[in-house]
Order: structure tokens, then sequence, then C-alpha cells
């Protein structure tokens, strides 16, 4: 049940608790209800603002951890390729040299 289906859920019992005010006094129970289906209800949706927010802050963890590996592969690329213009280097020095190292 997700919290929209809960909300509504609770906002249905409450309206049911303000369709049962009477003149006879049992007024202030289901006036009482009301008000805690209430509570409950600004709860729920504190709730899910709370966790909309913290779902937030993961996608934007979820994108800094993307960046630092896309990062790391764009370094390690670049080290590959400068071992690779290295060892090619060392190569031609080598040959230039007649074999000396």
């Amino acid at each position: 049940m997700n919290a929209n289906q809960i909300i509504r859920h609770l906002e249905d019992l409450k309206k049911e608790a303000e369709g049962h005010y009477t003149d006879d006094g049992d007024d202030e129970i289901f006036h009482q209800d009301a008000e805690a289906l209430q509570a409950a209800i600004d709860a729920v949706k504190r709730n899910e603002i709370i966790a909309d927010a913290i779902n937030s802050e993961i996608a934007n963890c979820n994108r800094e951890i993307r960046k630092v590996d896309i990062e790391k592969a764009k370094a390690e690329e670049r080290r590959m390729n400068y071992g690779d213009r290295r060892t090619m280097l060392m190569e031609l020095l080598r040959t230039i040299k007649g074999g000396e190292e």
C-alpha cells in the first residue's frame, strides 16, 4: 500500500467519523476520532515528504558515484595511453641507440 492509498483510506475513515456527529453527547468521541485520523493523515504526508527527500539524496549520491567511476575510468584510460606511448618511445629509443638500454 503506498502513501496515497493510506491517506485516502484515512480520509474515508475521517469522513465516516465526522458523519457520526450526534446531539446525544457522543460528538466528542467522534470528534476525537476525526482529529486523530487527521493527525495520522498529516503524519503520513510528512513521512512521504521525508521519504521523497531521502530518495532525492540517494539519487544525488548515485550521480556522484557514477561521476567518480567515470573519472576513474578516464584516468585509467589516460594511464594506459601514456603507458603505451612510453613503451613505444622506449622501443624507438632502443632502436635509435642500436639496441642499448
